[in-house]
């Protein structure tokens, strides 16, 4: 409704308008998306602590930027992550001759026998038996590594 004057000056009339005014966020949620050892490919996964990040991705990872940020961010208060983790295929390489012949040499023998699950499994045993004892010895590992199922680290780390 206009304002009608009644004496000199400047007079403000405020109309209502559709928009609705600006609201606050949360600035403690981030997203980080990079490698990590394990976890959903390509799919946004929400965490609330770094203990989830490390059940659901495999934790800190000397190959992944992104695994030293997530724990930066919540060491330094942040509350809400989302995680996309990135795989590309290609990246299953051989670190030596002898693994990559102990994989193309397991790859083969299963593709060669009529029974999947058993080529696995005589497969798998093969692999076993010609494990290093040496390399059972957690003292003897550079890094974290699985055996058997169990998670240990070299003994001062």
């Amino acid at each position: 409704m206009p304002v009608t004057p009644t004496y000199p000056g400047v007079y403000v009339e405020e109309l209502p308008s559709g928009s609705r005014t600006i609201t606050g966020v949360a600035t403690s949620i981030t997203a980080f998306i990079g490698r990590a050892k394990r976890g959903p490919v390509n799919d946004p996964s929400l965490i609330n602590s770094y203990g989830e990040f490390e059940r659901i991705f495999g934790g800190l990872w000397n190959e992944s930027t992104m695994s030293f940020a997530v724990r930066d961010f919540y060491n330094n208060g942040g509350s809400q992550a989302a995680i996309v983790r990135l795989f590309h295929p290609g990246e299953l390489q051989a670190k030596d001759k002898k693994e990559l012949d102990e994989v193309l040499g397991a790859v083969t023998a299963i593709k060669n026998t009529d029974n999947k699950a058993a080529g696995i499994t005589e497969t798998k045993k093969n692999l076993d038996d010609k494990s290093d004892s040496s390399n059972e010895n957690p003292s003897n590992w550079s890094e974290q590594k699985k055996v058997k199922g169990k998670v240990a680290k070299k003994n001062g780390d």
